[in-house]
């Protein structure tokens, strides 16, 4: 008799564990940002492998406080991957990027059969979403050898996630094409 109680208590135990860790499992899930969208493209003629040294570009104003968080998430990957960062005068090539932010409005135009008639139904839905575009040109031909671009709905993002990591993870997400030394 005890040794049938002692396998229903192991068990009730261990389907408790499994349900805690499914429901911690779930909330670490529902926090997360979703991964972003990246399209990224290497010029035919080009071989990454032929540089070794890079500077950062925002096209963006530098006033702004988020590029140097930017600029140390790009550092960090390619640093990472095997690249070099020096001054201005001497990299082999220039990542440039732009960030551009839309918080507007769009009107949206929804048709609706009924009867054998369409009628229009217009409505207002918001946006807000960042995108990004970098290019990492030649600094001796100023030819792009390869890009990238994304787009995030900003809803989406993780407001308790620090701005650092969430720059950090997005950049990972970015670079994650771009060829290691």
């Amino acid at each position: 008799m005890t040794t049938y109680i002692a396998h229903i208590t192991n068990l009730v135990s261990q389907l408790l564990k499994l349900s805690i860790l499914t429901t911690l499992t779930l909330n670490l899930i529902a926090c997360q940002t979703p991964p972003l969208e990246v399209h990224s493209n290497t010029t035919l003629l080009s071989s990454l492998s032929q540089y070794k040294t890079y500077r950062v570009e925002s096209l963006n104003s530098p006033d702004i406080e988020i590029i140097p968080i930017v600029n140390n998430a790009i550092t960090n990957e390619l640093n990472a991957k095997g690249y070099t960062l020096v001054d201005a005068n001497t990299a082999d090539l220039i990542i440039k990027y732009k960030i551009k932010v839309k918080q507007d409005e769009q009107l949206r135009i929804e048709s609706i059969p009924v009867q054998g008639m369409i009628y229009s139904r217009t409505t207002t839905e918001s946006i807000n979403e960042a995108s990004m575009l970098v290019n990492a040109v030649d600094s001796q031909t100023n030819k792009v050898v390869w890009k990238a671009t994304t787009i995030r709905n900003l809803n989406t993002v993780n407001e308790k996630t620090p701005i650092e990591e969430r720059a950090k993870v997005s950049m990972s997400e970015i670079f994650a094409d771009f060829p290691s030394k």
